[in-house]
């Protein structure tokens, strides 16, 4: 079975709500695309691997140039100039169509222009998951696999969309009837991590759902206020970390769950017919062949990037020689001693992998603050202060980027030379070749970073947009 399809009503809008479907997607590990249907608006959602990787609607391409316009990345003519011709070539997205015709025309910072995708195609999802009616169908297609992704984390995505006072005004009224009933927090570990990004006044209203108390008195000790407290407990419950029961129960413990008995399930669990959307996860070879989809959107194999071949040893010393800065002196020690200390430097390694995740997300500010304070406790370390490097020269004004890139060059070629394997190295190496006009070498630069690491979906657009420059 390949092909699922329901709808969110409004009258049962917790137990029928979108997030119930993505969480069984993202149990059965499924590719392929949604489509929410909602009045008159349209929007696909791309799944790979069970996670959110892209999202659009019709009107999506204006608010990109929008946001790109108020960030001052773009001026109005030019927007109004470039945004006449997204429909002139078809297109299986009209905001990617977007980012590489300004690219290539208005020279908008990379960055600039990425922080600009994510915000519009978050917000594409947070408006799915205020939808109180709609209709949707999922279809497995492995083309999904070849678009460019901007991974939306699905539960603090969730939290913060609910959140949204007339939402969170809308969600209070839904759970009045449930006043009297006592909602438990099944223990997860990570709870308080960025899956969720729970605020202390969030994180302080779930630890009073413990099964002692009623919703009335939980929401009337809430820290957020009534609205937003009764959101959280609609989203947790969404995500199925939520129990209700009909009398008071005994605070839980890492791992426990409730008697079924004692469930409330109609507004705890999915109705079966979401959860058969949780199909048996499928090997590749069992994958079912390409079909078209309702918006006929998802690209052919053709439009995606080859399979990359790394570069030569001597093509990527002639790349690293041409991308030498002309002096070295003030430079960074980088060594190899670092990365054998990680282990001795718990609180570092945790500061870079939270830096990692907010990366990931495209949240590049977050992202260098954590890499700065692992760089702070372990400054040896090549590893640490080459992402945090490379996030301050991603997010430095047009003006400094010069001035930083000199220093990246040093840090990444130093780097590379004792980790030839290392995509991300890779990766700045084509970024400061891309953003230098050196199209040949960040091309060579890319391929090896994809040969390595083909499922990070930055490298992969940067592709994209390096043969679209190739193609002028």
């Amino acid at each position: 079975m390949s092909e699922v399809e329901g709808c969110i009503e409004s009258s049962k809008w917790i137990q029928t709500h979108l997030s119930r479907v993505l969480l069984q997607l993202e149990r059965g590990s499924r590719t392929g695309a949604l489509h929410l249907t909602a009045g008159e608006v349209v929007t696909q959602l791309v799944i790979v691997d069970g996670q959110i990787v892209f999202a659009e609607a019709p009107e999506d391409t204006s608010l990109l140039f929008e946001c790109l316009v108020e960030e001052g990345s773009l001026e109005p003519i030019s927007a109004r100039r470039i945004e006449g011709r997204v429909g002139e070539a078809p297109s299986w997205s009209g905001i990617v169509r977007a980012a590489e015709l300004v690219i290539q025309d208005a020279r908008v910072a990379p960055n600039m222009l990425q922080q600009a995708l994510l915000t519009t195609i978050r917000h594409r999802v947070a408006s799915c998951f205020r939808t109180f009616d709609g209709t949707w169908i999922f279809r497995d297609d492995p083309r999904a696999a070849g678009v460019p992704r901007y991974p939306v984390v699905l539960e603090s995505t969730l939290v913060e969309a609910l959140s949204e006072g007339e939402s969170a005004a809308r969600i209070r009224e839904i759970l009045r009837g449930y006043g009297g009933r006592f909602p438990r927090l099944e223990k997860e570990s990570g709870v308080g991590t960025t899956k969720y990004l729970l605020s202390p006044g969030r994180y302080r209203v779930l630890r009073l759902v413990d099964g002692t108390r009623s919703l009335d008195e939980i929401l009337q000790q809430s820290a957020l206020g009534a609205n937003e407290g009764a959101s959280l407990i609609a989203a947790f419950t969404m995500l199925e970390r939520i129990w209700w029961a009909t009398e008071r129960t005994a605070a839980p413990v890492l791992g426990d769950s409730a008697p079924e008995g004692r469930r409330q399930v109609t507004i705890e669990r999915a109705p079966t017919a979401i959860r058969g959307a949780r199909l048996p996860v499928q090997t590749p070879s069992e994958r079912p062949a390409s079909r078209e989809v309702g918006m006929h959107t998802l690209p052919h194999a053709s439009e995606r990037p080859r399979q990359p071949t790394p570069p030569t040893p001597l093509e990527l010393e002639d790349l690293l020689k041409r991308l030498r800065p002309r002096t070295s002196s003030g430079q960074t020690e980088l060594s190899r001693e670092g990365n054998q200390r990680t282990m001795q430097a718990p609180n570092a390694r945790a500061h870079f992998d939270r830096g990692k995740v907010h990366f990931d997300a495209g949240r590049h500010v977050a992202a260098g603050t954590e890499f700065d304070k692992a760089v702070a406790l372990e400054p040896t370390n090549a590893n640490y202060v080459l992402h945090a490097r490379f996030v301050a020269f991603t997010q430095a004004p047009i003006a400094r980027r010069k001035e930083l890139e000199a220093e990246l060059v040093e840090l990444v070629t130093k780097y590379i030379k004792d980790n030839k394997s290392d995509a991300f190295a890779l990766h700045v190496l084509g970024r400061i070749a891309f953003e230098n006009n050196d199209t040949e070498r960040a091309l060579k630069a890319f391929k090896a970073s994809e040969r390595l690491v083909p499922e990070d979906s930055e490298n992969v657009r940067y592709l994209r947009l390096v043969a679209a420059r190739m193609k002028r």
